[in-house]
């Protein structure tokens, strides 16, 4: 018999995490550089033979969405907009014709991971984090136990009601799918009432215990949810505790620019920072400490958010705000090898393009269009980057990418991390090409580079010869648009040389991902497709 698994995301996200992310079902949301549906599918994959995704009908679906739901195994159901939880959860048995068979549901804002594949007729019970948030489990008159609110308790016993330890965390099996539907509908569509109604008068229900909770349903529970569940990079180790990030390298060099760079900066930038918290050291690893953010990234609101523009000319304004401030402080001398991060940075990166089967000499062939090698790209734009003066130094970043931003929505503000702290490989140093800054921003929102970084793309290579497809949602070129048309700190992110420093960018980070071969060709093909666009009889 077929076992049947219903993650109820037919519903969008409530107004606090609309205003976070914009217009999404719960198991469209952000977390660890991918969205929550693909954490839910490995989670419960050994309890059922099919997996099924309940989502609104009026949500529109993007096509690179459609994708990787293909890819692992969800099935989607679209359920009526506007209905409450029992009512899509009746629609959906129905509409899938599970008549006596068994049949599990997990919310689409929840994650556990360890549930049993054995147990039916069950329901998983955790510690309650939050009183008013979840229906917790009330002894009943008859000995057993009832789901109720908070709210729906007190008005039941009075304000002095006591308050209980666990709460029903997500996740229900059921044994007859035909019984459930007759529960919720007894009870008018109240899915909770419904489940007391089918442990009380049709099949009594077990409690789950085992396993790990993670709620993304509410704003306080979400990021609490996410702290826990962090990308890391291979060269970097980040620790993390509710308070405090603590990141440590081998890279002793890297570690002590980063450091350097937060302990330098002057106290109006030090608004822009996380709380620095000072240096460590342990088991030869360097490293330092930072206050943890209860924020998202940029690249979690570009990649995966639905924010309309208006918001996201605040969150320019914001970096606008930063890049200005970073303007303000100049040395009296420029140092040494400031030019370095562009035409050498890249000329000794591409001395490795041979040993991923790449010829840096050799000419680029994108879409059937025949574009100079890599090598030719390099020392082209190289020439259109003007040398460094005082009108363009100041305080840099060094890595100002979306994934390194995060925004504070209460304060319309901006926090910034992993900044660079030297030039090239040399001394620690805050100060740098305020190009560069505006240039990562560049390559993060036109070059897409988080969208590749999050495999949301298709590539064919052979040799040199490429084909490029980056999967971007119609908000994102609004977004592209809206960034097009304005300027940081006085820079327009529309000039040309901006654009060169962006495909320098793209063909110098091609060793870096040596563990990805599809992401390193997607690399040259975009520094092509950004090259190309430098034509301005072709721009548009």
């Amino acid at each position: 018999m077929t076992r049947t698994l219903i993650i109820t995301a037919g519903a969008l996200i409530d107004r606090e995490l609309q205003a976070e992310f914009g217009p999404l079902p719960p198991s469209f949301l952000p977390i660890g550089n991918r969205r929550l549906y693909h954490h839910q599918a490995e989670a419960v994959r050994h309890l059922a033979d099919e997996l099924i995704l309940t989502l609104p009908e009026g949500f529109e679906l993007a096509a690179r969405d459609q994708l990787a739901l293909d890819d692992i195994g969800l099935r989607v159901l679209r359920v009526p907009d506007g209905v409450q939880l029992g009512e899509s959860v009746v629609y959906a048995i129905n509409m899938l014709g599970l008549g006596d068979c068994s049949v599990s549901i997990l919310h689409g804002d929840t994650l556990i991971y360890g549930l049993d594949a054995s147990e039916t007729d069950a329901i998983s019970v955790h510690d309650m984090w939050d009183a008013y948030t979840w229906a917790g489990l009330y002894p009943d008159t008859q000995g057993g136990w009832a789901l109720r609110t908070v709210r729906e308790h007190q008005e039941r016993c009075g304000t002095d009601g006591e308050i209980p330890t666990e709460a029903a965390s997500g996740y229900f099996t059921f044994s007859n799918a035909a019984l459930l539907v007759k529960s919720i509908t007894r009870a008018r569509h109240k899915f909770v009432e419904g489940i007391n109604l089918y442990h009380q008068q049709e099949r009594p229900l077990t409690t789950l215990t085992a396993g790990e909770w993670l709620d993304f349903g509410h704003l306080q529970t979400f990021f609490r949810s996410r702290r826990k569940m962090t990308t890391q990079r291979a060269f970097n180790d980040l620790k993390i505790t509710r308070h405090a990030v603590e990141k440590s390298s081998v890279d002793t060099d890297k570690m002590a620019a980063e450091a350097s760079w937060f302990e330098t900066i002057s106290p109006e930038l030090r608004v822009f920072a996380p709380t620095y918290l000072g240096r460590t050291k342990s088991k030869g690893r360097d490293g330092y400490r930072l206050a943890h953010l209860q924020f998202s990234t940029l690249s979690d609101l570009f990649v995966f958010g639905r924010l309309d523009p208006s918001t996201w000319s605040q969150i320019f304004d914001a970096c606008d705000e930063f890049l200005k401030a970073c303007a303000t402080t100049t040395p009296q001398v420029l140092p040494a090898g400031v030019d370095d991060l562009y035409l050498p940075k890249t000329l000794a990166r591409l001395e490795s393009y041979g040993s991923f089967g790449i010829d840096p000499e050799a000419e680029i062939t994108l879409e059937g269009r025949t574009l100079p090698s890599p090598l030719r790209m390099a020392e082209h734009t190289a020439t259109l980057i003007k040398p460094i003066s005082h009108s363009t130094f100041g305080v840099m970043h060094g890595d100002f990418c979306l994934s390194n931003i995060f925004y504070d929505f209460r304060s319309a503000s901006i926090r910034v991390i992993d900044p660079r702290g030297q030039i090239t490989n040399g001394a620690p140093t805050i100060y740098g090409d305020r190009r560069y800054d505006v240039a990562k921003l560049f390559h993060s929102i036109i070059g897409l580079y988080d969208l590749i970084v999050g495999g949301f793309f298709a590539v064919q290579a052979e040799g040199n010869r490429f084909s490029l497809e980056i999967f971007a949602e119609d908000h994102v070129r609004r977004v592209q648009r809206l960034f097009s048309n304005r300027g940081f700190a006085g820079i327009s992110a529309a000039q040309d040389e901006i654009r060169a420093i962006a495909v320098h960018l793209f063909l110098s980070m091609v060793p870096l991902h040596s563990d990805r071969r599809e992401r390193q060709s997607a690399f040259v093909a975009n520094a092509a497709r950004l090259y190309a666009d430098l034509d301005p009889g072709r721009r548009t």
